[in-house]
């Protein structure tokens, strides 16, 4: 056995089913493990995995009593694996056949390399924007007055979420989305996993970073394609998810940028993130709505 998938559920009875069938067949053909890590969900998302529990054998799943975030439920899965390499799934994705296979070939005989990351798509096949440079005040700035709308494309206003990138070739990259990201368990081990301060948002650019600071590399691979029904456990609690990414923002700032130098830059951006928390709010749902209309 050489690698396992970790998935965090919490009410994904309409998505689970569909993602564990697309790597059943894989996993099994490399003796790998599939670890479900279900966060005490409120509609049928237990009794989906237990069905499929009793149909597929090669799962572990851990049910947990109550909603413990999706830090504290990877690592929960953490501990369960004896494999070389961790690959965190969200339960909204669908793999192609040897998805699996190509990511841990490209990743395991480059000890430079630390995690890689697919090249996400949206169900009509339209390529998400996956990757992040790690986030700034600049950037931050940029994003909060809009111009990184006004200029897509551009490095200097749109730098954080990589405009200037066309998720098209493989490259290092500061922070892909944790959606799908393969992990080698050895980096996992000295890092203690995910920081559990961020519960469901930001934990992805924090271990990222932290990776980033040993040195290693984390490398994006297009030749890898996953569907991801992006923001299909968000859009049920989305003005809740908003308040958390906005608030995990603020306490990544002032982890990464924890100098007393910081202190007024870090105080400014916690006011600018909450002012600007209702329009974001206003925004994501018009995203919502548009995304619902074209793209699935």
């Amino acid at each position: 056995m050489s690698i396992s998938i970790i998935i965090v559920t919490y009410n994904n009875q309409n998505e689970i089913k569909d993602c564990i069938d697309s790597i059943i067949s894989e996993i099994q053909l490399i003796k790998g493990e599939i670890i479900i890590v279900e966060n005490n969900s409120s509609d049928l998302t237990k009794q989906e995995i237990e069905t499929l529990s009793k149909s597929k054998k090669i799962l572990k799943t851990i049910y947990n009593p109550d909603n413990r975030g999706y830090a504290k439920a990877n690592n929960q899965g953490i501990l369960l694996v004896k494999n070389e390499f961790v690959l965190f799934l969200n339960p909204d994705t669908i793999l192609a056949e040897g998805s699996i296979v190509d990511l841990k070939k490209r990743i395991e005989n480059d000890p430079k390399i630390a995690a890689i990351a697919p090249q996400l798509v949206f169900p009509n096949r339209t390529i998400q924007s996956s990757c992040r440079r790690f986030p700034n005040y600049g950037f931050l700035l940029s994003e909060l007055f809009g111009l990184n709308i006004f200029f897509k494309n551009s490095k200097f206003f749109n730098g954080w979420k990589m405009g200037d990138f066309n998720h098209k070739t493989e490259r290092i990259v500061d922070q892909p989305m944790g959606a799908a990201l393969m992990v080698k368990l050895n980096i996992l081990e000295k890092l203690n996993g995910f920081d559990e301060k961020f519960s469901m948002f930001f934990n992805d650019v924090d271990l990222c970073k932290r990776i980033y600071l040993m040195g290693k590399n984390i490398i994006f691979f297009p030749l890898v394609v996953i569907i991801h029904k992006k923001g299909a456990s968000i859009d049920k609690q989305l003005n809740k998810m908003i308040l958390s990414s906005q608030l995990s923002f603020i306490k990544y700032l002032f982890k990464h940028f924890a100098y007393f130098i910081y202190y007024i830059p870090n105080f400014l951006s916690t006011i600018l993130l909450l002012i600007n928390l209702p329009f974001r709010i206003f925004i994501a749902h018009i995203k919502k709505w548009t995304l619902s209309k074209f793209l699935l």
